[in-house]
């Protein structure tokens, strides 16, 4: 990434560590949280998100994400840690997306929202 080298992970049978690696956030340590919850618990759910200091690992369905990244781009802590977001890993329009919670919003809003996303935020270190 340093260097603006393109490259490409190959996946295994989850897309949650070809994401971690393809970030190049921390992969010392990080916590996999699967899907946010709908609705019930959801502010709870982010919220508790500042607690984790190390990288951390989301799912996210194209009808949910850009609520997610509001929901990160006003939270006092969350709205900080930089973000990777990855759609269709190891498919023909696989794309992703770096920066600040409301700089994804941003990119993502002027486009349409389809595919299976991991959502990848930076450690706090």
């Amino acid at each position: 990434l340093e260097y603006k080298i393109v490259y490409t992970v190959l996946p295994g049978p989850s897309a949650l560590l070809p994401a971690l690696a393809m970030s190049g956030f921390s992969t010392e340590s990080f916590t996999f949280l699967g899907f946010p919850p709908h609705k019930k618990g959801r502010k709870t759910f982010i919220d508790s998100l500042e607690s984790y200091l190390n990288t951390i690992i989301l799912y996210e369905s194209p009808h949910r994400l850009l609520s997610l990244l509001e929901d990160l781009s006003t939270h006092q802590i969350l709205k900080n840690r930089k973000l990777y977001i990855v759609r269709e890993i190891s498919k023909k329009f696989e794309q992703g997306y770096f920066g600040l919670p409301i700089e994804c919003l941003d990119m993502l809003t002027s486009q349409g929202i389809k595919g299976e996303f991991v959502v990848v935020l930076s450690d706090c270190f």
